[in-house]
């Protein structure tokens, strides 16, 4: 989606295996994330929505197995 652009900057967060992601606050007041090799397209949430998925990522909710 696109609908979010001229928005705020990007900030960048890396994991162990050098996979970053990027998020942002959009002028429409959603939460733009986005693959940091892949920056052409990103996906938009809900400020809420994305604070209880952040939560659920601290707590090892979202983890995969392997």
């Amino acid at each position: 989606m696109r609908s979010g652009e001229g928005s705020g900057a990007w900030r960048k967060a890396c994991g162990e295996s050098a996979a970053c992601v990027e998020t942002a606050s959009l002028n429409s007041g959603m939460v733009g994330v986005r693959d940091s090799m892949d920056p052409g397209n990103h996906l938009e949430i809900s400020a809420d929505r994305w604070q209880l998925l952040r939560e659920r990522i601290k707590k090892g909710e979202c983890d995969l197995q392997p």
